[in-house]
């Protein structure tokens, strides 16, 4: 029990440090003022093309909206942080390296922190957003939109977990954001195409449960097809979240298997970074 307190204790203290990096680093400022322009800007701009110049979108439609931007600014943002973190490089890791810490101590505070920083900075960005679109337009909408900024946050917590993985496996800094645009490459685009390429090969329900299985094997997918369910829109999930809800056989199955799968993907990467990094020679 007192070693487990301790661990606690040290967690808390890198995660903590992680958070006052992160703060002191201008790159988290823009990730969050980037996030409240676009909410604003969409929310503003988008009824402009039907005729509404000057209103403001209500939750919604803004949520809508938002959505493709998010699934492809997220996963960057997240993936960059976290490989400027866990890479080796920098005076703060080696001084980190150097105390009397388990790594994995080290690890799950770093991750700890980095969470807090994403989540912190989506927050606040869509935050003042919302508080904004409420004083104009109303309630309307604003659990659908609440949920929503969950979800992107659920995301890009995946991805934390995903560059802390992919940090383990490439040791250098250069070669961690390599690997890190590339994965970021297959889920927001390659991965679509390759689905969508098989499926052409594949017939009847052969081709159904294909489709609808891939839907696990992609986070971006999944948060999509979760979003487009707490918004109602059914008719542009795509075949592959059209299948699994009817599989499944309704909207809360659905949502259970899918936020599970979610919290697996961050579990999992979690877990082999960590392994992999306590077994790697820090010199």
């Amino acid at each position: 029990m007192k070693n487990f307190a301790l661990s606690g204790n040290a967690i808390l203290t890198v995660a903590e440090t992680e958070v006052i990096t992160s703060v002191r680093n201008k790159w988290t400022h823009i990730f969050t003022a980037i996030f409240t322009i676009l909410v604003l800007g969409i929310s503003y701009f988008g009824l402009t093309a039907s005729g509404y110049t000057g209103s403001m979108q209500d939750f919604s439609r803004t949520t809508l909206s938002l959505l493709n931007l998010i699934l492809y600014i997220i996963p960057l943002v997240s993936l960059v942080i976290g490989v400027m973190s866990f890479s080796g490089d920098g005076r703060l890791n080696e001084i980190l390296y150097s105390q009397p810490l388990n790594r994995w101590e080290i690890q799950a505070g770093k991750l700890l922190g980095l969470l807090i920083v994403i989540f912190s900075a989506t927050a606040l960005g869509f935050g003042i957003s919302g508080f904004i679109i409420l004083m104009r337009v109303g309630a309307e909408g604003v659990f659908k939109y609440l949920v929503f900024v969950l979800l992107s946050n659920l995301l890009g917590f995946v991805f934390i977990g995903i560059s802390a993985f992919v940090c383990a496996i490439a040791k250098q800094r250069a070669r961690a954001f390599g690997i890190s645009i590339l994965v970021w490459f297959l889920f927001l685009i390659f991965y679509d195409l390759v689905i969508i390429g098989a499926t052409t090969f594949l017939k009847g329900k052969v081709a159904a449960t294909f489709a609808m299985v891939s839907l696990l094997g992609n986070p971006v997918d999944i948060v999509r097809v979760l979003s487009l369910i707490t918004l109602n829109s059914p008719e542009i999930f795509g075949p592959a979240g059209a299948a699994f809800l009817k599989f499944m056989g309704g909207s809360l199955q659905t949502y259970v298997i899918l936020i599970a799968d979610l919290i697996f993907w961050f579990i999992a990467t979690t877990f082999l970074s960590i392994k992999i990094f306590s077994k790697q020679d820090i010199s």
